[in-house]
């Protein structure tokens, strides 16, 4: 396979012009069709991967960083994803004092 050089800043450029990011839409839509996903906006794999690294047992500080986040109240909106491993973790430790 054969690479263009990419010289300009951006990661992505189109193949018209280097100042242009290249539009995935089309790409996106056929891959949403062909895998039967449904609706689902190329932003929202952001969120999963946030929630994911939440799950995983990631910070909140690791996962902002991650995404680029100005503020931990940005993040904050995963926290609610890691009260269950929380409460599990508070029982294990706190049960064996029983």
């Amino acid at each position: 396979m054969r690479f263009r050089e990419n010289t300009g800043t951006l990661v992505f450029p189109s193949t018209v012009s280097k100042r242009t990011p290249f539009d995935i839409k089309k790409a996106w839509y056929k891959a949403l069709e062909a895998s039967d996903v449904g609706h689902c906006r190329f932003h929202d794999l952001r969120h999963s991967a946030a929630s994911n690294l939440v799950r995983a047992g990631r910070t909140l500080f690791e996962v902002g960083t991650l995404l680029g986040h100005s503020s931990t109240t940005m993040t904050a909106r995963y926290s609610h994803l890691a009260i269950h491993d929380t409460q599990n973790m508070v029982d294990s430790v706190m049960g064996a004092l029983r």
